[in-house]
């Protein structure tokens, strides 16, 4: 039986484990305090997705985290992150995003489009 919970948290990873691929049937995906610098294009293989932690990381780019429609809650804290995508209207069921502490300067109009966003956080600091 495959697991639906994989934790990788403070594991030092610069990339994204690949026998994630070996585990499509993942739900909740913890990858915190790494040093991850970008998201590889296979993640939209796991198309169950519901959960995923990427707080404190060094990420600059989540358009990828856009095609995951499956996704309800996502931490993406303390990374490098400059903008939010307009796509992110493709996450329909996102009920929870954390992003604070990064290099945000403009909310896309796009966060209004999100009917199931209940918990938007964006502090800086």
């Amino acid at each position: 039986m495959q697991a639906a919970l994989l934790n990788y948290k403070g594991q030092q990873l610069t990339d994204f484990p690949a026998e994630l691929l070996e585990n499509q049937q993942i739900t909740h995906l913890n990858l915190e305090n790494n040093l991850l610098t970008t998201i590889p294009n296979w993640i939209t293989k796991l198309s169950n997705l519901k959960v995923l932690y990427l707080s404190n990381n060094l990420l600059l780019d989540i358009d990828i985290l856009t095609t995951l429609p499956t996704l309800e809650v996502l931490h993406l804290n303390n990374n490098r992150i400059t903008n939010i995508p307009d796509s992110v209207t493709n996450l329909k069921h996102l009920k929870q995003l954390f992003i604070n502490r990064n290099l945000i300067s403009h909310l896309p109009d796009a966060l209004c489009n999100l009917p199931d966003l209940n918990t938007l956080l964006l502090a800086e600091k």
